[in-house]
């Protein structure tokens, strides 16, 4: 937004690059950079460059890597630390992130980079524990030759022979600073510090050197390759999988040895291993730290207001260890700052972690009130035939996530609205539209109209909540009957994680993989946050399980990764692009205790990820995206979340682990046929018919349809059209001809079509 501050972030990243095509995006290939853009996207609602200190190749992993990336100043670098590391998959880790200046760029302000290579000379290397981060060579190397090559590469020099491509602007120059072999535990290790590299350069010195120590080509070769001599070639370049990115230094970095105390975002212990991070925990530890400081006579106090990741960090004020005497002069003084001090101690107290998450959240939570329009029935001889309508209102709440006004709340507290309102605590009202909606996940997204000032909520992760944890959910209960529009706060503790509700009722959502709480969520709480101890949104609030309409202490959210997921699909597709494998599952038979153990295949779609894999029906399914599975809920909650692309890896029994690639759904990747601008078809393949269950295995499915075709044909989004004119259709392109010649003739047409599983046929039908 216009006029909102920013902020440059420096991260340090680790990363395994063996499933990686490099740093750089790619067009169709998983890259480094676009895993973190996605992820940035996904928690900033909008794509945001990150710069690197430099493009690693196909396969080579990283242990230093630097990068950088502005965001808007709401961001601290402990949140977007943990942010990160929730959302990024676990062949990425940030190790650290802090603010840095504003001009900042990783790749330009670099004084130099250190590159390692791992060579495995040791047999024990090829253990596919070690082979894919080292060359698994197998066999011993002349140390002292390798030795003698690499001291010959320190200082100024021109590298042309060792690289793969220069840059024409920079030439072939580099200045080594420092460049050695070394023992490793299974073989050696080569290490380069230099200002600049050349593309491959690094992979060219070792492949040659190794040579050369394996006594395939003389020591001479080395030195001529440095003289560039133009009638001796390097040897292959070694394989990727064995070079890291070890360290990017820049001009004002400064080396000072660190202490941790209590594991703060970022921090690193004595031993170079990283710190845990920000925990959601409470002071009691105090006494413990004072215990283990020991020298000095010191006291902790809570600082309220912090929120750096603990719910009271302790801070460490020093004390002098002889208090003065108070003389009668000054006693009275002495009396008035103790009173003033205990009074600050005990309004200090008030502030609880709970307080600080209610205030950091509740100015983003809005009432949402809606207008529908339901048809009535005609009760008695007098009602007006011409009012076949009748205006109702709705209540809901929901979350403001972004400066630009979009609000995250459930698909039922929006659903059928013709007009939609906004409220923000502060008393100004907005109109709202609907950007779009997920009955089977039951989120909800809205766009406040001419959005001025609007407060957003800080979002957090449910990938790491733990059961007994503190959680505030935050909505407006009761709608316009308080008199002011703040909303209601109520706390408990994350009851439960990963709880299915089956839909009864008119819900047709699945509640799938839910957070429980016993923090009280009343009907009108719908769409409103749940929030953790550190103000962040963890879940949507969703539904109760309740007998007499109000809270009995069983409260469900939708986990926050989820509806962020759902959200963005819906801002930027209009629909969740949800993925497939091609299975279908059903209970396996419970024991005598009703328990039960992993799913049965039931069908395998032909040319499905599932069946490629040899998947196949009468299976049975243990665990899937490393979730244990019991019952096919347990299956649907894993399908939920799985989007095209994803890496999903399934338990078979009987079978190793089988890595699947998630493909689209098969009706979103068919081709789609125009009729007259009036409706969408796509033809029933196997795929389709497994994702839609449907009962026949040819034809063409409705995906679109115009109100007014549909009030002329009866047909609906998700009919399957089996013939016209008794006349057979079995493709989507067949089906369209026929409609379009009937249409362009003016003929009078039967309909035959699948809606539900049943076969319906229509009467004589025309076109108007």
């Amino acid at each position: 937004m216009m006029g909102e501050s920013h902020t440059r972030f420096r991260l340090t990243l680790h990363y395994d690059g063996s499933a990686f095509h490099g740093w750089q995006i790619q067009p169709r290939d998983r890259t480094v950079q676009g895993e973190l853009e996605e992820v940035i996207k996904r928690l900033t609602g909008t794509r945001r460059p990150v710069d690197a200190s430099g493009r690693t190749d196909a396969g080579v992993h990283a242990r230093g890597q630097v990068a950088a990336v502005t965001l808007p100043s709401r961001w601290s670098a402990p949140a977007l630390e943990k942010s990160l590391n929730a959302l990024l998959p676990d062949d990425v880790w940030v190790a650290s992130v802090s603010e840095t200046r504003d001009d900042f760029h990783p790749r330009f302000d670099a004084v130099d980079r250190t590159y390692r290579y791992q060579v495995g000379t040791d047999p024990a290397a090829r253990s596919p524990f070690q082979r894919r981060w080292c060359w698994p060579l197998g066999e011993p190397l002349e140390t002292e030759l390798i030795d003698l090559c690499a001291a010959r590469l320190e200082g100024e020099g021109h590298f042309e022979s060792f690289a793969k491509a220069g840059q024409p602007d920079r030439g072939y120059d580099c200045h080594i600073h420092d460049a050695r072999w070394a023992p490793w535990e299974f073989g050696v290790c080569f290490t380069i510090t230099a200002n600049r590299y050349l593309h491959h350069m690094v992979r060219y010195l070792v492949g040659t050197m190794v040579d050369v120590g394996r006594g395939q080509r003389p020591a001479d070769d080395f030195e001529d390759l440095l003289a560039n001599r133009s009638n001796v070639e390097t040897s292959p370049p070694a394989p990727p999988g064995g070079l890291f990115l070890e360290r990017v230094r820049y001009p004002d970095d400064v080396e000072v040895p660190t202490m941790e105390v209590g594991g703060s975002s970022g921090s690193h212990k004595g031993d170079g291993t990283p710190g845990k991070g920000p925990k959601r925990t409470t002071a009691m530890g105090a006494g413990l730290l004072v215990a283990l400081l020991g020298a000095q006579a010191c006291t902790v106090e809570s600082i309220p207001g912090d929120r750096s990741g603990e719910s009271e960090r302790p801070t460490i004020v020093q004390r002098p260890s002889e208090v003065a005497p108070v003389s009668a002069d000054n006693r009275g003084n002495a009396d008035l700052r103790a009173t003033t001090d205990l009074v600050d101690q005990l309004q200090s107290s008030r502030t609880t972690a709970i307080v600080r998450a209610a205030q950091e959240v509740a100015p983003s939570v809005v009432t949402i009130s809606v207008l529908r329009r339901e048809r009535t029935t005609r009760r008695t001889f007098f009602d007006d035939y011409l009012l076949p309508y009748r205006e109702t209102q709705g209540l809901g709440s929901g979350v403001i996530v972004n400066a630009r006004g979009t609000v995250l709340t459930n698909h039922h507290v929006i659903e059928d609205a013709t007009e939609i309102l906004v409220t923000l605590p502060d008393g100004r009202d907005f109109a709202a539209d609907l950007v779009g909606t997920d009955s089977r996940t039951d989120v909800a997204v809205l766009s406040i109209r001419e959005a001025a000032n609007i407060p957003a909520a800080p979002l957090g992760t449910a990938s790491d909540l733990m059961i007994g944890e503190w959680t505030v959910a935050i909505g407006n209960p009761f709608g316009r009957l308080i008199s002011n529009s703040e909303p209601s706060v109520t706390a408990g503790v994350v009851s439960a994680l990963g709880r299915h509700i089956l839909p009864g009722g008119g819900d047709e959502g699945f509640y799938l993989g839910m957070i429980q709480t016993d923090a009280s969520i009343n009907p009108g709480n719908s769409g409103g946050p749940l929030v953790n101890a550190l103000g962040e949104v963890i879940g949507i609030n969703s539904s109760i399980f309740s007998r007499s309409g109000g809270s009995e202490g069983l409260g469900f959210a939708i986990p926050i990764d989820r509806a962020v997921r759902v959200a963005q699909d819906l801002m930027e597709h209009g629909e969740v692009q949800r993925a497939w494998i091609g299975i279908e599952v059903q209970a396996v038979e419970a024991d005598a205790f009703g328990r039960s153990r992993g799913v049965r295949v039931a069908r395998t779609s032909p040319g499905s990820p599932a069946a490629s894999a040899g998947i196949r029906a009468g299976a049975r399914l243990l665990a899937a995206a490393d979730r244990r599975l019991a019952t096919p809920l347990d299956y649907e909650a894993v399908m939920l979340d799985l989007r095209a692309g994803d890496r999903v890896e399934v338990g078979v029994e009987g079978m190793d682990p089988v890595i699947l690639v998630a493909a689209p759904l098969p009706s979103a990747a068919a081709d789609r046929i125009e009729l007259l601008d009036d409706i969408e078809v796509i033809t029933v393949t196997p795929g389709v018919q497994a994702e839609r269950r449907l009962a026949s295995g040819a034809g063409a499915l409705v995906v679109e349809i115009s109100a007014a075709l549909s009030r002329v044909t009866g047909l609906v989004a998700g009919d399957v059209i089996l013939a016209v004119n008794n006349r057979r259709v079995r493709t989507a392109q067949e089906a369209a001809d026929v409609l379009a010649a009937t249409k362009l003739q003016g003929r009078q047409f039967i309909l035959v079509f699948e809606r539900g599983g049943r076969t319906i046929r229509t009467g004589l039908l025309e076109w108007r």
